[in-house]
């Protein structure tokens, strides 16, 4: 299982650079935008899911300028924060595996053609490596003439791996689900006092 997640995480990092590069035109949403929803670990035996351990809430921050030229309008960036990792323990990872919860900071590419999102974060230093990957889809709102449409949801793939020298590695993958937050709407209301003025005629 390590190793075909390993395998998957290096294919997913290699669309990560081609995504944008094959596909240079308008951008079919904006991305840019909070979102909260939920995330779940698979619990797999060889190949299979057997069962899902499903986890505490995922936030996300996005940002995307979709007014630049191609390709950097299909540029995305932001931070993924995951409020509790315990669930890791639950699903059998083992404790010196399991991070701590911390904002990660993520990059990567939107598709023209299907709206897929490909966001990671990592790298490999002295006796140690992590990779973070997410791999979903965004739906938006039906596009209304030139108006780029705000990206409403974004679900599909997670991948974790960690590599440390002479302990070991480990990975894990899952799927997450987020929705874009509604904005707080702010009212104003101006209330004017009328003074009025009576006036007495005595005869």
């Amino acid at each position: 299982m390590k190793r075909h997640l390993m395998l998957s995480i290096c294919l997913v990092a290699v669309a990560l650079f081609t995504l944008g590069a094959n596909e240079s035109c308008k951008a079919p949403m904006d991305a840019t935008g909070t979102y909260s929803g939920t995330w779940s670990i698979n619990i797999t035996e060889g190949e299979t899911v057997v069962d899902t351990v499903e986890c505490d809430s995922i936030r996300m921050t996005l940002s995307q300028d979709v007014t630049l030229n191609p390709p950097k309008n299909l540029n995305v960036t932001g931070t993924v924060y995951i409020d509790d990792y315990s669930c890791l323990e639950e699903a059998g990872w083992p404790a010196w595996l399991i991070p701590e919860t911390k904002e990660v900071q993520v990059s990567g590419t939107m598709g023209v053609k299907n709206g897929k999102i490909v966001l990671g974060s990592g790298g490999v230093g002295t006796g140690a490596g992590i990779i973070f990957i997410i791999d979903g889809y965004g739906e938006s709102e039906e596009q209304l003439g030139d108006e780029i449409p705000e990206m409403i949801k974004y679900s599909g793939n997670w991948g974790l791996a960690i590599s440390v020298v002479f302990i070991g590695t480990g990975g894990v993958g899952g799927t997450f689900d987020v929705t874009r937050d509604e904005e707080p709407i702010t009212t104003t209301t101006t209330t004017s006092e009328e003074t009025t003025t009576t006036t007495t005629i005595e005869s």
